[in-house]
């Protein structure tokens, strides 16, 4: 067995060969927990901040009576979405307060600028279904601003959560262009889409019978 001085001087050895690299070791990883607590700390400020401003947003186009807003109010809107947009631009919240906003501005007829705020929201989500809502209402301002074949260029069939409504809007577009059988296809390819979906719209059948009313005279 070793003596006492033996070991004392196999833990001095042991020290002086390992004792940086321990020392440096537990300093890296009190750094790596001061740092991850730092970042989680970042993070819930980041998206806290971003929550309160669309919440905002939310309360006050909620708050417009009659569901017009001033363009006092129009203005705040729009200040609140472009911050987003340009300081939490990554967050979902920057995309809903775009969709938002982009119906506000449709309602107050003002549809060049919801034609902004919803080209937006599909450049940054083109693939995902926020992105094909953003598309499905961008073509839906887009007819109403008389602007059908730009629309309809739009409505290409691709599948995605939204097909049947795009195929309902492809049949109205082509219906007032007086395609009627073509505008009875796309109305069909939307029964049948809505459907396989588990879901209706409440005026498509309404849209048909129209469609044959039409024909018949």
């Amino acid at each position: 067995m070793r003596t006492e001085e033996e070991q004392l001087e196999l833990i001095r050895n042991w020290w002086k060969e390992n004792g940086k690299s321990l020392i440096l070791g537990v300093a890296v990883a009190a750094a790596a927990v001061v740092g991850w607590k730092a970042w989680q700390h970042h993070q819930q400020t980041y998206y806290g901040n971003a929550s309160a401003l669309y919440q905002g947003l939310v309360q006050g186009v909620a708050a417009a009576q009659g569901g017009k807003a001033s363009n006092e109010q129009l203005a705040t809107y729009e200040h609140v979405s472009e911050q987003l947009k340009k300081d939490y631009a990554d967050t979902s919240y920057a995309r809903f307060a775009a969709l938002l906003l982009g119906k506000v501005y449709a309602d107050a007829g003002q549809l060049d600028k919801a034609q902004s705020q919803l080209q937006w929201v599909h450049d940054q989500e083109s693939t995902t279904d926020i992105g094909e809502l953003a598309e499905l209402r961008l073509a839906r301002v887009l007819f109403a601003d008389k602007k059908g074949a730009e629309a309809l260029g739009m409505l290409q069939d691709h599948g995605g959560l939204y097909a049947p409504e795009r195929a309902e809007l492809r049949g109205d577009i082509l219906s007032l262009q007086g395609k009627t059988a073509e505008a009875r296809q796309a109305y069909m390819e939307a029964q049948a889409l809505y459907q396989e979906a588990g879901r209706q719209s409440p005026v498509l059948a309404m849209k048909l019978d129209d469609l044959a009313v039409a024909k018949g005279a």
